[in-house]
C-alpha cells in the first residue's frame, strides 16, 4: 500500500498547486461562474458564464487528502 498512497498523495499535492497557482492564485473562495452583464444591455439581462477559479477551499481540501493518504501510506509501511 505505501508504494500507491505515497506516489498517489504526492499527485494530487502537485496537481492541486499547480491548478491553483496557475488558474490565477485566488486567494478567497473557489468561483465556479462569472457575470457578463455587458452582453445584452438592451434587455439589461446577465449572462453567466462557467469559469473554475480555484480557491484557498480548494487548495485546502486537495492538501488534507493528500495529507491524509501520506499518512496512510505510512501507517501501512509499519
Amino acid at each position: 500500500m505505501r508504494r500507491l498512497f505515497r506516489p498517489t498523495a504526492a499527485a494530487i499535492a502537485a496537481v492541486a498547486l499547480a491548478l491553483w497557482f496557475f488558474g490565477g492564485p485566488n486567494l478567497g473562495r473557489s468561483e465556479w461562474y462569472r457575470d457578463n452583464p455587458g452582453d445584452r444591455p438592451a434587455t439589461g439581462t446577465v449572462e453567466r458564464q462557467f469559469v473554475f477559479r480555484p480557491g484557498l477551499d480548494f487548495l485546502g481540501a486537495s492538501l488534507a487528502v493528500a495529507i491524509v493518504l501520506g499518512w496512510a501510506g505510512r501507517k501501512a509501511a509499519e
